[in-house]
């Protein structure tokens, strides 16, 4: 049995509060021929008072985006 990739997690500082926007699960991905959940990019406004964080996967044919607003205060 194969150990299940890591969930794909990226760290938003926003002011004095750190967020962890966490993606996709890739547990379900362990034994399968398909790209893995990855963070992509981190994009913050230009306040500074929200990030946006794409987590993608890629396989053969196909390709895949989420993306999460991550904002201080906001659970």
């Amino acid at each position: 049995m194969l150990t299940p990739p890591p969930t794909p997690a990226e760290v938003v500082h926003l002011g004095n509060e750190a967020i962890t926007v966490t993606g996709q699960s890739n547990a379900d991905k362990a034994e399968m021929d398909v790209g893995l959940w990855a963070h992509e990019e981190t994009l913050y406004s230009p306040r500074g008072d929200a990030a946006v964080v794409r987590f993608c996967w890629d396989a053969v044919k196909y390709h895949g985006c989420q993306v999460y607003l991550a904002r201080p205060g906001v659970g």
